[in-house]
């Protein structure tokens, strides 16, 4: 599977561009280098055929596994090469003339009123507990719909007035006690508020929550530790009685540390219901009358998605534009049901709606890896950064690139790949589930720099990113002078904070070291001025100053 994300789709551009006439008359008449460009082109062509062999076998089998990663290696370095050939008969031709950018569908929800209702009881109640607060944990599998649960009660109307205020947050993987606590403060004060002291943090909370009933929801909590809880818990204390906590979470211990009232377990669709759910998605208007045959197949892939609402909604769109009985086949008899999910905690569905991307669509979604889990991006951002990659060419049809980006991301979008942000309309997000796959995809080949985790960053790694604090030092990226061969430098931006500082040695020593980048962003890093070497980043294709102190003369 990794293998085809990064390679069946490199080739085919690679294959392309160096059949490109740029290319091809910027050799012609030097019969030495012709000659190795078509010899090149044959090899290409020979290690294409097998990869799709190799895809399947590299899960169980190590050699081919680590063949393949060699391989990958071996064409971003191609690829590397083959820009700077490009960018030379540029410049040859230059050189010859005379100068001259918490929401939910209802209608895609089945089988939850049961559950829905229940809650709804619990969070209209005056208080279920002894508590201030009651602490209501929906816990559930991955994939089965704690989210949107959440999501239905968030936003039903009978709450309207009932809270004062309310807030919908992101835990995720690292449970930071001031980044929660401003999370919270920024929702439900619609204002953004940073400081470094965490007794001033607890404070503003207080002062925002004291004596008003509020509902917070904390979706996806991983926390196990009961003493940041409890530090998290304090300034909802002094809220007014009949306040709600709702925590979605995947781990039951998770969930006994923080309950007041009983966990709600949430089970599978039943069958019918993931049926219907699999039809709205995979039929124009839910309707699948008028193709009987397409319908006896979908019901038993139905059944191997094993009532997990994600698992029928991700091939439902997979299957939406294949009216093809024998596709639909394909998809029941795939081997890929039978894989295991121990060794990499991928759901099959969602390696079956992977593995049937087209290659450039794989390519575009395994390179979302470089994102923390429920980071917020734009499309038009997603896509910049695509085309920076070099993922998307120019259409035959004189598309422009642009909107060839948009086509890739809304197809995404259809497949379930990406999901709108419950905060923002604008914004989109990518389930964990659907995170964990882009992150199996990519393997080594992307390293984010996350709170918590060690900076050794090998050798191999072509895309950095890293989540943005008010002051980032050296001792932070020295590590990335290993990888040489780096394309990507992306901070990502930490909701909350407002200035960012990026120390002047990382300008200065390390990133003149990293001449193979193609997108280079250093926004809100409040730099003062650029080294002179950025002048010999041939590769570079985006370059994001944007909010930062630099000074125009420096370069």
């Amino acid at each position: 599977m990794a293998g085809e994300a990064l390679l069946g789709a490199a080739f085919g551009m690679l294959i392309d561009r160096l059949a490109s006439p740029k290319l091809i008359n910027f050799f012609r008449g030097r019969k030495h280098d012709e000659r190795l460009l078509k010899k090149l082109k044959l090899k290409l062509f020979g290690l294409n055929k097998v990869l799709n062999d190799a895809e399947n076998k590299q899960i169980n089998d190590r050699v081919v596994k680590e063949w393949l990663d060699e391989l990958k290696g071996a064409v971003y370095d191609a690829e590397d090469l083959v820009d700077e050939i490009a960018t030379e008969a540029l410049r040859c031709k230059v050189e010859a003339e005379l100068p001259t950018t918490s929401l939910v569908d209802e209608s895609c929800v089945y089988g939850r009123e049961n559950d829905k209702e229940k809650l709804m009881k619990l969070l209209l109640s005056d208080g279920e507990s002894s508590d201030k607060v009651d602490v209501i944990p929906i816990v559930g599998m991955g994939g089965v719909g704690k989210t949107t649960l959440a999501q239905l009660l968030y936003n039903d109307g009978r709450l309207d007035g009932h809270f004062v205020k309310k807030a919908w947050v992101c835990v995720s993987d690292v449970f930071d006690v001031s980044r929660v606590t401003l999370a919270i403060i920024e929702a439900v004060t619609e204002r953004a508020f940073y400081t470094k002291d965490p007794n001033l943090v607890a404070v503003k909370l207080k002062e925002s929550l004291s004596g008003k009933k509020f509902l917070i929801v904390l979706d996806d909590v991983w926390n196990e530790n009961y003493d940041n809880w409890n530090a998290l818990m304090t300034p909802f204390g002094f809220g007014a009685h009949g306040s709600k906590i709702i925590v979605t979470t995947r781990n039951e211990s998770v969930a006994s540390i923080m309950q007041t009232v009983p966990i709600h377990g949430l089970q599978r669709l039943p069958e019918e219901d993931c049926w219907k759910l699999f039809s709205k998605h995979a039929f124009e208007k839910g309707d699948c009358n008028e193709h009987p045959n397409l319908e006896r197949i979908g019901r038993k892939i139905v059944r191997k998605c094993k009532g997990l609402p994600l698992a029928a909604k991700t091939l439902g769109g997979l299957l939406r534009s294949q009216r093809d009985l024998k596709e639909w086949n394909n998809i029941l008899e795939s081997a890929i049901w039978e894989l295991s999910e121990e060794k990499s905690n991928i759901l099959p569905a969602l390696r079956l709606s992977y593995h049937y991307l087209p290659s450039h669509l794989k390519r575009c979604f395994a390179y979302c890896s470089i994102f923390i889990k429920d980071y917020e991006f734009t499309m038009k951002e997603l896509v910049s950064i695509w085309i920076a990659e070099g993922f998307l060419v120019k259409a035959k049809n004189n598309k422009a690139v642009e909107e060839k980006g948009y086509e890739c991301f809304r197809e995404l979008l259809s497949r379930s790949f990406f999901q709108r942000s419950n905060a923002n309309d604008s914004l989109y997000v990518m389930h964990d589930l659907v995170h964990d796959l882009a992150q199996y995809v990519m393997g080594d080949f992307c390293y984010r720099l996350e709170d918590g985790k060690p900076h050794n960053i090998a050798e191999k790694v072509r895309h950095f990113s890293y989540v943005q604090h008010i002051v980032h030092g050296f001792e932070d990226f020295k590590g990335i002078r290993e990888a040489k061969c780096l394309r990507t430098f992306l901070p990502l931006n930490h909701r909350g904070i407002g200035e960012k500082w990026l120390s002047k040695k990382v300008v200065d020593v390390i990133l003149p070291i990293l001449t193979r980048l193609r997108l280079l962003s250093l926004g809100s890093c409040m730099i003062k001025e650029l080294p002179h070497s950025i002048g010999d980043m041939m590769h570079l294709r985006f370059l994001d100053l944007s909010f930062s102190l630099f000074n125009l003369y420096a370069v």
